[in-house]
Parts: C-alpha cells; structure tokens; sequence
C-alpha cells in the first residue's frame, strides 16, 4: 500500500453503466493518497486493502474535479479525462469530508 494516506473509508460506487432510473451500486473500501500525485484506490474490502488486493484506482491530477450532486447530499461525482466515478456516502457529512 502506499506509505502515506489522506483519507480512507467505505463508500458506495455506482456502477457505471447503471440505469438512471435504477442505478445499483456496490460497497468499496477507498484510500486516498495525498498530493501532489494523489490516487484514489479502491478494494473489495478493508481486509484486501490491508493486503494490497487493488480492485481499481483514480489518478487525481490537476484535470481532475470533484462535484456534489446537490447541498447536503451523499454523493458525489469524480471526473477524469478517462472516467466519471459516482459515489455515496454513508452522511452528507462524511460526503463532505471526502470532496474537501
């Protein structure tokens, strides 16, 4: 695993070719590095993170943004030039916590 963390946590990833109508997701564990050349990593659970078992990953560079679906919502959107990663939260606050 990388040696430094910023922050780290469960959170709903939806899956990207969900129905906007019926979107279905699944719980991921996530560890974000810090800058300059941040990552976000994301794992099956916490007991793979804690092994090293990578499930997927997110370069968050410089043309990377972050947006809140709504004030006060659970989720929130990671944009790539490669992807968009929807998440949710398990708080509005936490959700806060992750996009600051």
């Amino acid at each position: 695993l990388p040696p430094k963390l910023a922050m780290q946590g469960h959170l709903e990833k939806v899956h990207a070719k969900s129905h906007a109508f019926t979107p279905s997701s699944a719980k991921r564990y996530f560890f974000l590095t810090p800058q300059p050349s941040a990552t976000l990593l994301y794992f099956r659970s916490e007991v793979d993170c804690r092994v090293g078992k990578v499930r997927g990953f997110v370069n968050i560079g410089a043309d990377c943004r972050v947006e809140t679906d709504v004030s006060g919502s659970r989720s929130f959107v990671v944009h790539t030039p490669e992807r968009q990663l929807r998440l949710i939260a398990e708080s509005p606050s936490e959700a806060q916590r992750w996009v600051t």
